[in-house]
């Protein structure tokens, strides 16, 4: 009986240990899963800071010019 004992001992722990492998396997697929897309959000991040600062810069030349236009009015209209 103590040999059976040992036998289902010996079973569980390569049990136990095949599942710690699939754990750490698990483990190092979702850690290479983050690091895509901490990458990603910092792609998006970056393209989203580009779209603003160029569309500030095409609406700050857009009032200089509207500013220019009214000023051009008002010299010769007067």
């Amino acid at each position: 009986s103590k040999q059976k004992k040992q036998q289902q001992l010996q079973e569980k722990v390569k049990a136990k240990a095949e599942q710690i492998q699939q754990l750490q396997a698990d483990i190092e697929a979702h850690q290479k899963q983050l690091t895509a897309l901490d990458q990603d959000i910092n792609t998006a991040v970056t393209n989203i800071e580009n779209t603003k600062n160029d569309f500030f810069a095409s609406y700050q030349h857009l009032v200089t010019q509207i500013e220019g236009d009214v000023e051009k009015m008002q010299t010769h209209l007067k």
